[in-house]
């Protein structure tokens, strides 16, 4: 009978129960168990199975105190047995099943039917577990191996039960290893260092950005750059030339190092008197910049046979359709298209033949060709198709007999937009004029009158 009770002990400890329930701070504990304790040989009795009691309290969430008592009988006697013991939860096996160490000590009373009566001190130690049946119920099993005062045997006990668990239990806070104040269970982001703001998964939020622009506050040193400007790593507006203008603004964005620009960020060009009203009198610029005609009266569109671009600076339309500049350079095509297409418009393909005709005339000039996007689609497909858009230019000058070597082309994608991020006027290729590898004028959109 005993073997049967420690097999199925060993068994239940074992198995991979569904929950698990044991003693939590503050909470009592009632177990009801059958028992089987083996007496020491010398003493004459042979124990067999009897009820057990048991009483506890939970000291800690894993360990709890506990007294029982039970009364058993032999053949020839019986006796009682009252112990002490403490029971220490190790981790557990599965959701549902908390082993548990039993220590303790005690005293067992034996009284034989042929003498008197004696009592024995006791110490023990074991295994056993819980196992969850309901919110305030659990089976609970475990062996033992005990020694008496006196015997120099260990003596096998086993027991398995009910236990039923009484009080309300205030649930300890759970852990919260990197205190950013969400607890473990819940921490997606354990080694979150201290201090650092964290989200309701515990990771860190990303620090503050009031302008969006990728730099965070603390780092940003221009931290009310407009919506949709690329930036550098400092925060501020891009400007790959150096020249101190942002690319979105910058109608020569290949500006050599240390050249002076104005506030377009092209070379300045100094009025050297070529550049005359309709009456044959020289322009002049006022102190901020701004052009005269010849009676000092502010240039405006189409005054005086004389049109604008898009910086308000003079610009004239040669008789082969080619704009100039006031220094005599010419101005760049640009070309728009449709939203995702990179077909050329007739109109544009009959100014792009214009400038053909222009470069064939001027054999020591070649033309730079950037295609360029809106920041609709990710950026990878973005170079793609603002190469298109280039390579089509590309084509019609090369069909209108310019030599290739004197056609390149880039891609900016959508890293250069010159107005909203979505806006057609960022949908464009730039065809820039280039004499002896320096870029003559870059100009940032077409002119705003007369224009073919």
């Amino acid at each position: 009978m005993f073997k049967r009770i420690v097999v199925f002990t060993a068994i239940v400890v074992a198995f991979p129960s569904a929950a698990g329930e044991a003693p939590e701070q503050g909470q009592w504990l009632l177990s009801i168990l059958a028992a089987r304790t083996e007496t020491p040989a010398e003493h004459g009795l042979e124990s067999r199975t009897s009820p057990a009691f048991a009483v506890g309290y939970g000291l800690t969430d894993s360990v709890s105190a506990e007294i029982s008592y039970q009364q058993w009988a032999a053949d020839n006697g019986d006796g009682n047995t009252r112990w002490v013991s403490g029971m220490w939860s190790l981790p557990k096996g599965t959701p549902r099943l908390q082993p548990y160490v039993v220590l303790g000590g005690g005293s067992t009373q034996y009284q034989p039917d042929a003498s008197e009566d004696f009592t024995r001190s006791q110490w023990f130690g074991g295994v056993g577990a819980f196992g969850d049946l309901g919110a305030r119920l659990s089976w609970r099993a475990d062996v033992r191996a005990v020694r008496t005062n006196g015997s120099s045997a260990l003596n096998p006990y086993a027991q398995a039960g009910l236990t039923l668990f009484f009080g309300d239990v205030t649930p300890s806070a759970p852990p919260d290893t990197d205190g950013d104040g969400v607890p473990d269970p819940r921490d997606e982001c354990p080694g979150t260092p201290l201090g650092v703001v964290v989200d309701a998964s515990g990771c860190a939020l990303p620090p503050p950005d009031a302008d969006r622009d990728g730099v965070p506050n603390d780092d940003d040193e221009c931290p009310a750059t407009p919506a949709g400007e690329r930036v550098d790593e400092k925060g501020c507006p891009a400007d790959d030339d150096a020249d101190g203008v942002p690319n979105s603004r910058d109608e020569c964005p290949d500006t050599p190092r240390g050249t002076s620009v104005d506030e377009s960020g092209c070379p300045p060009c100094q009025l050297d008197g070529t550049w005359i009203d309709s009456s044959g009198r020289a322009l002049s610029r006022d102190g901020d910049g701004a052009w005269l005609d010849s009676s000092g009266t502010r240039l405006t569109e189409d005054a005086d046979g004389v049109s604008l671009d898009s910086a308000g600076r003079p610009v004239r339309r040669q008789s082969d359709g080619v704009w100039m500049d006031s220094c005599g350079r010419p101005v760049p095509v640009v070309v728009l298209f449709g939203f995702d297409d990179a077909e050329v418009r007739a109109s544009d393909a009959q100014t792009l033949r214009s400038h053909a005709a222009f470069l064939r005339a001027n054999g020591a000039l070649s033309v730079r060709v950037e295609g360029h996007c809106d920041a609709a689609g990710n950026n990878d497909y973005n170079l793609v198709l603002g190469e298109r858009r280039a390579n089509a230019v590309r084509d019609l000058l090369l069909a209108a007999g310019i030599e290739r070597h004197r056609v390149t082309v880039v891609s900016y994608g959508e890293d250069r937009l010159i107005a909203e991020s979505n806006d057609a006027a960022n949908r464009r290729a730039v065809v820039i004029y280039v004499e002896s590898r320096r870029v003559i004028m870059v100009v940032g959109a077409r002119p705003r009158s007369g224009e073919t």
